[in-house]
Formats: structure tokens, C-alpha cells, sequence
């Protein structure tokens, strides 16, 4: 009977020192099973994409063993486990993996169909892409010039790489700026850089758009909405005697050069014109026409923009390496050279006064609305554009006026106190004032309003008014 008790204490005894003898478990990685033949560990470890002297501490403790004698010990047969990757080793033993082990991109594409309402812009969001990063690298996969980022078309399939990494490589393999294309040199944006030119075309009885794409050798259905906005067309209808303005790879007599600007902090599409001298009102709607997939109202640093500038023809120097006509990066093209690169130009503001500044009142958008024409009769067009559209965007609650369509309903700016929802008023700050307290005086919520008072002052530190400052407040009409 004793003899039985101690037995069966032995078996408990050994029972519950079998997990102490299996290896341990590969807490945050993963593992593999190995069966040893005529191999050496280290020699395992290179079939297997390890580094040896890095894993093999991973090794030691994912078997339970002491140190790498064990390794010269294993026999034909023996099985052991070792580390997927150098990753799960680095996890394994809750360390950094080495830069040096790291894995390296190696340029891998995917390839993208292009949906309605599409933007490039977008698409890298869809694809966890940062666009900036990107940009060079999709204009090398898909053969493009700048050019040829202002359409994009249903049904269209772009290539893009598959990380921000994989781009780095694609674009660090270009030779030279860019490649080439049969409209044109390709050219990574310079500022002033001319990108193509926008010809004007006297229509002759008989002629109809297509047509003149066609004689043109233009792909009529990827510009026909650019040459409608550039033109100020609102249907494909034409007369004998209509300028509409077609775009080309090279100047002709009267053809408008479209540069290229990169748009730096704090500068608005207005005081870019300025800079390189274009009429920002009587070309407002080719601007509109050449960056369709970009919200002049709200542009950011990095973003590219194609400006309409005038000018003689004339020859320059070419760069890239397509056929055609070279893209001028330099000397200058059709007589211009251009301007010095822009001083960033910050958003203009009307001086705060008090009482009555302006209205905001219900407005429902129409067909060939935008928001440039809509605030043209009240004069708020001009050098304040952008104050007034940020403050409409506010009060309207929506992020941009890029995707505008009929039947919209928008609070617009305007000087009318007739239909106004909101009358914007300048009110003097008193002692003791807060922005809080100004606004429960004028019987306005503050923090409904928070975002549009803001708009309202630009620039203005409202935590720390002070007395006699003027605050521009949003007041029920």
C-alpha cells in the first residue's frame, strides 16, 4: 500500500513539472518548429532570414536553454524552435530591432480604379498613403507630367505604391527630374515652371468642340470640362466668333502660359496672383478650370496650383528627357521670365468696426454656382476673398466649397440686410469683458459658436481681449 502512495506521488510530482520542462511560449511574436539535420543552428538561421547573432539569445530562452553550448548538443532529429523573424526575436525579447534589420522597401506597386468623385488627394487617404510623400512616385508609375494630375477619369487605372516606403524607392530610382511623355517634358514642379499653355481658338462656322479637339490631336473627353471652364462655356454649345481656349504643349501667338506655384505657408491664391502678376478677378475662372481637384478657398503648404499668366511666345530651355516640347524650368518661356519665388502672403483682413460689418443669409445653390460669382455682387470678391469664405464655411458647417451642387443650402456672405439669418457685429470690449460674456450679453452661445466667432476674428488672441478691442461677433438678425 505504501509503496502505491509514493507512486502515485511521483506521478503528480512529474505531471506537474512537465510544463517546466516544454519550452517556453513566444509571448509577442511568432515561432516556427525546426527539425535538425546536417545543419548548424547558424546555418538555420541564414535559411530562415535570421539574423543568427542577433536571434540567438530569442533562441535560448524560446527552448529553456542555458547558453549556446547547447546548440553543438542537438542530434539528428532533435526538434527545437526558433523565431519567425528578426521582428518576433526583437519582440520575443522586448527589444528595438536594429535599423540594419529592419525590412527594406523594395518599390512594390498596386493598382487603383478610379471612382466616381475621385481625387488623387483622396484616393492615397483610402490607401493609408501620405499624398505628399507619394506624389513623385504615382507621376514616375503612371508616366504622368503635373499636367496630367488636374483629370482623372471613372473606370481609369492608376498604379501607386504600396507604402509611403515603397515610394521613397520608386522615386529615389528616377533618372534625371522625371521621364517623358508624348505631350510634353515632364517636370517635377519649379516655381514659375511653364507646365503647357492654354491656346485661344476663334470658332469658324461649322466647328463644334470635338472637332476641334480632334484637329488639335486633344483626347476630347479628359479636357472637355477644362476647356468649358477655362473658355466660360456653360454647355458644349459654341458660335462663330466664340474664343474658347484649348490647352497645348507648346506657345502659339496669344497663348497663355500656365506656371506652376507651390504653394507655401500662410499664402492665399489672391496675394499668389499678386505675385506674379495676374488679374485674380478677370481670371478667377481658368484658375478654377486648371486645379479642379483643389479648393483654392483652402489651400495648404506643398500643394501645387497652375496659374493662367500671359505673356509673348518665345523659346526657352527645356528639361526632362520626353518627346515634344521640353517644360522651361528657368530661362523663362513665351517671353516670361518668372517672378522670385513668392513671400508667404497672409489672409487679408477687413479692419473690425463697430456695429454692422456684413450678413450671412440662406442661399440655395444653383447650376453653375460658385462661390467666387455668389460673393461678386456684394464686392466681397477681392483682396478679402478668403476672410469671407472661411467665415462662410463656418456658418455654413462644412469644410470646403469644392463639392458644391445644386440645391445646397449655404449661409452666404453679403452687404443686403434683406433674408439675413446672422448680421455680423463689431462690439467694443468693455472692463471685465470676456469673449463668454461679451456673447451671453448679445444672447449668442459661445460654444456654438466658437468656430465661427473665430473666423470671424483671424488673428485675434480672444483668450486675452482687452479693453477697447474691437470683437467681431455673430449676432441673430
Amino acid at each position: 500500500m505504501t509503496k502505491r502512495i509514493i507512486s502515485l506521488l511521483l506521478a503528480v510530482l512529474l505531471f506537474a513539472a512537465l510544463p517546466m520542462m516544454q519550452p517556453k511560449a513566444f509571448a509577442a511574436g511568432e515561432k516556427i518548429e525546426i527539425t535538425i539535420g546536417a545543419e548548424t543552428v547558424k546555418d538555420i538561421c541564414n535559411n530562415n532570414g535570421l539574423d543568427y547573432e542577433f536571434c540567438k539569445a530569442a533562441i535560448l530562452k524560446l527552448n529553456g536553454w542555458t547558453d549556446e553550448s547547447a546548440f553543438t548538443t542537438l542530434t539528428y532529429g532533435k526538434k527545437f524552435y526558433i523565431p519567425k523573424t528578426n521582428q518576433d526575436a526583437a519582440d520575443f525579447l522586448g527589444v528595438a530591432l536594429p535599423d540594419s534589420l529592419k525590412p527594406k522597401a523594395k518599390g512594390e506597386t498596386q493598382t487603383y480604379t478610379v471612382v466616381k468623385n475621385d481625387t488623387l488627394i483622396g484616393i492615397c487617404e483610402k490607401l493609408k498613403l501620405d499624398y505628399g510623400k507619394c506624389k513623385a512616385a504615382i507621376m514616375k508609375l503612371n508616366g504622368w507630367s503635373d499636367y496630367n494630375l488636374l483629370t482623372l477619369h471613372v473606370g481609369d487605372k492608376i498604379k501607386l505604391p504600396k507604402s509611403d516606403a515603397d515610394a521613397a524607392v520608386i522615386a529615389a530610382s528616377a533618372t534625371g527630374s522625371a521621364t517623358g511623355t508624348a505631350t510634353g517634358g515632364i517636370f517635377l514642379p519649379t516655381d514659375g515652371a511653364v507646365a503647357a499653355y492654354m491656346v485661344p481658338h476663334v470658332v469658324k462656322t461649322g466647328e463644334t468642340l470635338y472637332g476641334i479637339c480632334v484637329e488639335n490631336g486633344i483626347d476630347f473627353n479628359r479636357y472637355i470640362n477644362l476647356i468649358m471652364k477655362a473658355s466660360g462655356l456653360k454647355s458644349a454649345t459654341i458660335y462663330t466668333g466664340d474664343i474658347v481656349f484649348i490647352p497645348s504643349a507648346s506657345a502659339t501667338s496669344g497663348a497663355t502660359s500656365v506656371i506652376t506655384h507651390i504653394v507655401k505657408g500662410g499664402e492665399t491664391v489672391y496675394g499668389i496672383c499678386q505675385t506674379y502678376g495676374i488679374d485674380f478677378n478677370t481670371k478667377y475662372n481658368m484658375i478654377v478650370a486648371l486645379n479642379p481637384n483643389t479648393n483654392i478657398n483652402n489651400i495648404h503648404s506643398g500643394d501645387v496650383l497652375y496659374l493662367p499668366k500671359g505673356g509673348t511666345t518665345g523659346t526657352g530651355t527645356g528639361t526632362g528627357t520626353g518627346t515634344g516640347t521640353g517644360t522651361v524650368t528657368g530661362g523663362g518661356a513665351g517671353g516670361y521670365t518668372p517672378a522670385s519665388p513668392a513671400t508667404p502672403v497672409t489672409q487679408k483682413n477687413p479692419t473690425a468696426k463697430e456695429g454692422v460689418m456684413f450678413y450671412l443669409k440662406e442661399y440655395t445653390v444653383v447650376t453653375d454656382d460658385t462661390v467666387y460669382n455668389l460673393l461678386k455682387p456684394a464686392g466681397f470678391n477681392g483682396e478679402y476673398f478668403n476672410y469671407y469664405v472661411n467665415v462662410m464655411l463656418a456658418a455654413s458647417g462644412r469644410a470646403t466649397f469644392s463639392n458644391l451642387k445644386t440645391g445646397d443650402k449655404i449661409l452666404l456672405a453679403t452687404n443686403s440686410s434683406a433674408g439675413a439669418k446672422i448680421v455680423a457685429t463689431g462690439v467694443k470690449v468693455k472692463d471685465g469683458d470676456t469673449v463668454i460674456k461679451m456673447c451671453t450679453a448679445a444672447g449668442i452661445s459661445y460654444d456654438d459658436n466658437a468656430t465661427l466667432i473665430a473666423k470671424l476674428n483671424p488673428g485675434v488672441n480672444l483668450s486675452s481681449i482687452k479693453t477697447g478691442d474691437i470683437i467681431v461677433l455673430p449676432k441673430k438678425a
